[in-house]
């Protein structure tokens, strides 16, 4: 089949309400004698609500019969703008999934298209989310691009005695960054945390006994059971009021009253 490829701008980048940004990426087919593609937009995170149905716009379209790297289209961002104001909202403040602020009214797509000339193989798609947005209150240097997700809540803290606040985020690749106002990071930073210690290996399961048996369960729930027994907890019950917050550092099991 066909190939398409966007590798800039990456997933989600805002990308302002004026100018002109290029759309770069590859395409090709190398099973086939030719192909053509074209590259278009289409305003919202996903299609309108039906009976509605997207509309897409061609902004480049091209043939070759040797892959393509490079810039495929050219993509004006005012366009983008008056496309997202004249559609119909995917989400309002009473049903977006996400928020009642509605996180992604801006957003848009992009999509690349490569057809091939064999009649036995299909279209090859490549698509990218961004938002069609301008912040004059962002500061140089943002926003940043991480290489993993910050699901961690990020904190501000002077680490490095400036007398100024550095904002520290944990990504899932187990980096910890420090970043001063001007978007560099501290000095030292970004620093990566030890892998997180296993207590043990589970049990391999005997020879001759599978899956799902009840004697290897009664063997896992006995080691479970051998391992929380070392693990120092401390059982209280549950109170509605005046309850006694744990103190740093001390594990705490909550149960129900009279369990």
């Amino acid at each position: 089949p066909p190939q398409a490829d966007i590798t800039s701008p990456t997933w989600w980048t805002p990308l302002g309400t004026t100018g002109t940004v290029d759309i770069v990426g590859s395409v090709s087919a190398p099973r086939a004698h030719d192909y053509t593609y074209q590259v278009e937009f289409a305003p919202g995170v996903q299609p309108p609500r039906w009976p509605l149905s997207d509309t897409w716009t061609t902004i480049a379209t091209g043939a070759g019969t040797a892959a393509k790297t490079g810039v495929l289209a050219h993509l004006s961002l005012a366009q983008v703008r008056a496309a997202i104001a004249a559609a119909p909202p995917v989400y309002t403040p009473l049903d977006d999934p996400t928020s009642y602020s509605l996180p992604e009214k801006d957003a848009f797509r992009v999509r690349v298209i490569v057809k091939d000339d064999r009649a036995d193989t299909g279209d090859a798609i490549e698509q990218r989310q961004y938002f069609s947005s301008s912040d004059p209150t962002l500061l140089p240097g943002w926003p940043k691009e991480l290489p993993s997700d910050g699901a961690g809540s990020p904190t501000f803290a002077d680490i490095d005695g400036d007398g100024h606040p550095e904002l520290i985020v944990g990504t899932s690749d187990g980096w910890v960054h420090a970043f001063k106002p001007d978007g560099s990071e501290a000095r030292g930073w970004p620093v990566h945390v030890n892998r997180l210690p296993i207590a043990g290996a589970v049990r391999r399961r005997p020879a001759g006994v599978a899956d799902g048996r009840r004697p290897e369960r009664r063997r896992l729930a006995g080691d479970l059971r051998d391992r929380l027994r070392r693990v120092p907890v401390r059982v209280e019950p549950r109170r509605h009021a005046g309850a006694r917050l744990p103190r740093p550092g001390e594990p705490r099991l909550l149960a129900r009253a009279g369990v």
